[in-house]
């Protein structure tokens, strides 16, 4: 019951926030807005995986057959997940409550990122809340 008003929450946060926002909420600025992570086991920390995808299914799918082949084996491991970038905010936001991985942190404001299409995205670190570049919103 509590996930399906949990769900039920989120869904009314989209339509409100599509009349607020407008179009703009339903559309990607970025043709590849996925991009996953996956636990390094030398490291003890998650880590980002430098390849972006069209889809939330092709991201995981993805990280799965990576941390399961070699090399990546060695060094990957699960928990694995996917993260949401783009130039709204609020579909930033939206995407990543609804599908982003359990370990993301806050949404980052990118101060170059708007020209790629990555304007926001999420962080993985939990305890920094700006970097060279980003400030979380």
């Amino acid at each position: 019951m509590l996930k399906q008003q949990k769900q039920f929450g989120l869904m009314l946060v989209v339509l409100v926030s599509s009349f607020l926002g407008g179009c703009d909420l339903l559309n990607d600025t970025a043709a590849k807005p996925w991009m996953g992570y996956a636990w390094n086991m030398k490291q003890k920390r998650v880590e980002w995986f430098f390849n972006s995808f069209e889809t939330h299914r092709d991201c995981e799918e993805s990280m799965l057959h990576a941390i399961e082949t070699p090399p990546n084996d060695q060094w990957y491991s699960k928990p694995i997940g996917c993260g949401y970038s783009g130039n709204d905010y609020w579909r930033v936001l939206i995407m990543n409550a609804l599908f982003g991985g359990k370990d993301l942190g806050c949404i980052a404001r990118s101060m170059n990122g708007s020209a790629n299409g990555m304007g926001y995205g999420p962080v993985l670190d939990r305890t920094n809340k700006r970097g060279e570049g980003w400030y979380c919103v």
